[in-house]
């Protein structure tokens, strides 16, 4: 294979066959200009732009079907993933040397599952007049923080049809990393670790949470109501959330590489609405907690980009404990509210699309247990 040929066995992070809906796109392979409405694939690769063929010369070329066939049957061979930096070291090491014979599946992922990078950074303060207070910092630290990279180990392992060995392997793993396979957009594998972890209807919450739309009042309370009645599942995703900070969303900068198509239901913080799992039990989650024991004029900082990512989210932290506060007919609520709807301004557009006030009503309106 010549080197300007390479490009076409490349593992694909997207592929979708569907009408081009914009102009003055190339085609990948005669470099002619495509036209709005041709019949395309459209695929990335790993750190690429978008690209584009026509489908009769896709699946006519057989470098790109067969790389097609290894994508949509996860079929990859690891060695075609050692291109892939890791910043966990652990990690890195083993990928850039793997192969189908030495890759000891049940090794990595324990010492992937048990390294931890540090936790994600971020910083709760208050003002009183022109006053700021800090409350509490979770430090940053240089390449502090890279735990989410174990969900990228899942994802390679994935697409070279690991996946059994994957499942084999969980016994022996924390209690919570199964809900990491969770993140896929991918019914089948919810429902095996649905399953796997005893916890009937999970598999169909999870659908709804990770949802790729911000929910209908309805639709949260189906996941508040889910939570409240498995409280093991509670705590576990606590701990997972707590350090691989997957209900973080961030414009700025991508928390998750939201162009890999199996977890491009992460974009635009559709992802946080997993928070409402947790409304009934802010202990399991530390930020929850806090924000809840300083109070409501209490905020997730964001005074420079490091910590920048609590602060874009907080409206999902706030709408969570508001909402416990009125399931439990809690008093603080009435501050709360007046602070986060009223004096906090900056937040009032996302608290109107992320349905805060009306779910806070429909929560006061439940009888109480």
């Amino acid at each position: 294979m010549t080197g300007t040929e390479d490009w076409k066995s490349r593992p694909l992070i997207w592929l979708e066959r569907r009408p081009l809906r914009r102009r003055h796109m190339q085609d990948e392979v005669s470099r002619q200009y495509l036209r709005k409405g041709d019949d395309v694939y459209l695929f990335r690769y790993h750190m690429s732009k978008e690209k584009a063929v026509r489908a009769d010369v896709f699946d006519a070329d057989p470098a790109l079907a067969a790389n097609k066939a290894k994508y949509v049957h996860d079929a990859y061979d690891i060695r075609d993933y050692s291109f892939i930096t890791f910043q966990i070291r652990a990690i890195r090491d083993v990928l850039t040397t793997a192969t189908p014979e030495t890759l000891d599946i049940p090794t990595l992922l324990h010492t992937a599952a048990t390294t931890r990078g540090g936790e994600l950074p971020y910083k709760i303060a208050m003002y009183r007049g022109e006053r700021k207070t800090l409350l509490y910092e979770k430090k940053y630290r240089v390449h502090g923080d890279k735990n989410l990279e174990v969900l990228y180990l899942l994802y390679i392992l994935k697409k070279c049809g690991y996946m059994d060995a994957i499942f084999r392997a969980l016994p022996e793993l924390p209690e919570d990393f199964p809900l990491l396979l969770m993140c896929f957009a991918d019914s089948a594998i919810r429902q095996r670790v649905e399953a796997y972890m005893g916890i009937p209807g999970l598999a169909a919450m999870y659908n709804l949470a990770f949802a790729p739309r911000h929910l209908n009042v309805k639709d949260q309370l189906k996941l508040v109501e889910f939570g409240r009645n498995n409280p093991r599942f509670q705590k576990l995703l606590g701990i997972s959330l707590y350090r691989y900070g997957y209900h973080i969303y961030c414009p700025y900068f991508y928390v998750l590489n939201t162009q890999i198509q199996e977890l491009h239901h992460f974009r635009a913080a559709f992802c946080s609405d997993v928070l409402l799992f947790l409304l009934s039990a802010p202990e399991t989650l530390p930020q929850l907690r806090q924000l809840l024991d300083y109070g409501a004029e209490a905020y997730l900082d964001g005074s420079s980009m490091a910590y920048i990512a609590f602060p874009t989210s907080s409206p999902f932290f706030t709408r969570n404990i508001m909402g416990y506060l009125a399931l439990n007919n809690d008093a603080r609520l009435a501050d709360w509210q007046h602070q986060e709807l009223t004096v906090k301004t900056w937040f009032a557009k996302e608290h109107e699309v992320i349905r805060t006030a009306d779910l806070i009503a429909a929560l006061q309106e439940r009888p109480q247990s």
